[in-house]
């Protein structure tokens, strides 16, 4: 019976052990609102550190207990010391920068330790707390003996296990929906089980690059910007670049007012794309753009004084570590969800209900063109028929038809603007292309093969009547690459970014947001 008491005892605080991991996320997230998004799945996470404490709390050593949450806390303060300046998550690249660029990581934290005080005194704070508990609830907890121990070190050490047997970091990479020790903890593993021993199997440290500097420049900047992110969409496939089938007839229809041309994507992955993109990262390699995050595209828009606009129907992992403290208004997949919307009308509605008295910056992610294409595409967009049952006309039937629905929407999203009196520019592309089992694309279908197949992307640009006067600096002629593209959207933003490390190449990166699973150089477009 005692011991049966003292179980529910040593679990209720166990309990309260766990609610303690998430006060430096809570507090934290008092002084930095867009830090830190509570959602229904962290009930997960609480379950596992109600384990984590249970196990940890049994054993013996007070010494050996109490170094364990400094451990934690460690995990905690350096994602909030890293959010205080950079204002984004750790990222699995990052860790090995330790090794490469301390000096340049130095550099740019140097003589800012007066913004970053904030998690210096919440974590020492814990760490008094956290003291005074376990010297008062020893009494209290079950004693597992070398049995804690050993299973404490095997939790550490199982997400490094795990991440050796994955190819890409995805689910290693960090969420605004989770906590800080979480977050750290599985970019702990994966950089421990990938990144780290690559660095250290090196002879030569990772290839040094100039910095990037940003200077002014003497454009009008526009009332409205609006960057559309599609998704998927090989530009191949779109009857406005002379594709057979009638997949962009509106597109076709504005093909004089608009300025575009293909070229190739960041990355050959959502996940590498677009934060590449929205960086305006050139190299792949170069992670210290990351870092440093004055190209950050939200950053500068924000610096240029618009209102930022982050909606997208993805799921926030994809630019959650990215974003920093620069999104005014952001909405993701779950808030659509918990509205019941799946399609992408939900950003043109969005669009449509902008304030336009204000300068505003948007960005509009689309989830359209992603497979099983016709999850994605509305009924009425079945135009080409296909054969559900024949896997490639299935494949190529319904990625048709989700272009065309893409096509309407982009269309839409320039009529909102046609409307608006203040000046208005538009900027679409996709985040890679995609591959539908054709003879030049060696009857491969989707992404993710290291090609240029899979990377052959639209760009346009539009602007209303209003803002005709940047008709000629938004001209494409020239621009072949995502980097490019991006460049031009900076431009408008008042300001041009200066790469000293520019020689006239460009990358396509694999699945690797560091460059370390392979990378394509080029310096001019193959065939279309």
């Amino acid at each position: 019976m005692l011991i049966s008491n003292k179980l529910v005892i040593h679990l209720l605080i166990s309990v309260g052990f766990a609610i303690l991991f998430f006060i430096p996320d809570i507090l934290f997230k008092l002084f930095h609102h867009e830090y830190f998004i509570f959602h229904v799945k962290l009930y997960k996470e609480f379950l596992a550190f109600i384990v984590l404490n249970f196990v940890l709390l049994s054993i013996n050593s007070f010494k050996i207990k109490y170094l364990f949450y400094i451990l934690f806390m460690i995990f905690s303060f350096s994602e909030l010391i890293h959010y205080s300046f950079f204002h984004s998550l750790i990222m699995p690249y990052e860790v090995p920068l330790v090794f490469s660029q301390a000096d340049e990581m130095l550099d740019t934290l140097g003589g800012v330790w007066t913004h970053v005080l904030l998690p210096v005194f919440i974590i020492l704070g814990m760490l008094v707390v956290i003291y005074f508990l376990l010297h008062n609830v020893g009494k209290w907890t079950l004693k597992g003996g070398k049995v804690s121990l050993i299973s404490m070190i095997v939790i550490l050490c199982l997400g490094s296990v795990v991440a050796t047997q994955r190819s890409t970091p995805y689910v290693f990479l960090p969420k605004a929906q989770s906590t800080s020790i979480k977050n750290m903890y599985t970019v702990l593993s994966w950089s421990i089980a990938k990144e780290i021993p690559k660095i250290l199997g090196k002879k030569n440290k990772l290839p040094h690059f100039k910095p990037y500097s940003i200077q002014d420049n003497k454009i009008k900047k526009p009332q409205t910007i609006v960057v559309i992110m599609g998704e998927s969409l090989g530009a191949k496939y779109m009857s406005l670049y002379g594709f057979g089938k009638n997949t962009t007839p509106k597109l076709n229809k504005r093909k004089d007012s608009l300025s575009y041309t293909w070229g190739y994507s960041a990355g050959i992955n959502t996940d590498v794309a677009v934060p590449t993109f929205f960086a305006a990262k050139r190299e792949p390699q170069n992670n210290m753009v990351f870092l440093k995050g004055d190209t950050n595209l939200f950053t500068m828009a924000k610096n240029a004084g618009y209102k930022t606009h982050y909606i997208t129907t993805q799921r926030l992992t994809v630019m959650g570590g990215f974003l920093g403290g620069s999104v005014d208004v952001l909405h993701s997949k779950s808030y659509f969800a918990q509205k019941g919307e799946i399609y992408d009308d939900v950003l043109v509605e969005y669009l449509k209900n902008i304030d336009v008295s204000k300068k505003n910056f948007i960005v509009l992610h689309q989830r359209n063109s992603h497979s099983p294409y016709d999850k994605y595409t509305p009924k009425e967009y079945d135009s080409f028929k296909f054969d559900k049952h024949n896997f490639k006309s299935y494949m190529q039937g319904s990625y048709y038809n989700s272009v065309l629905y893409t096509d309407t929407l982009i269309d839409n999203m320039m009529h909102i603007l046609d409307k608006q009196k203040q000046s208005a520019v538009l900027f679409f592309t996709s985040d890679h292309g995609e591959m539908l089992g054709n003879k030049d694309e060696e009857g491969r279908f989707g992404h993710l093969f290291l090609g240029y197949a899979d990377a052959k992307v639209p760009m346009i640009t539009y602007t209303n009547k209003s803002a005709a006067y940047l008709k000629e600096p938004l001209n494409l002629e020239g621009v072949i690459s995502h980097y490019q593209f991006v460049k031009k959207i900076v431009t408008m933003l008042g300001k041009d970014i200066i790469n000293d490390n520019e020689n006239g190449e460009f990358y396509i990166n694999g699945v690797d947001i560091s460059g370390s699973q392979g990378y394509i150089t080029y310096k001019k477009r193959g065939k279309l």
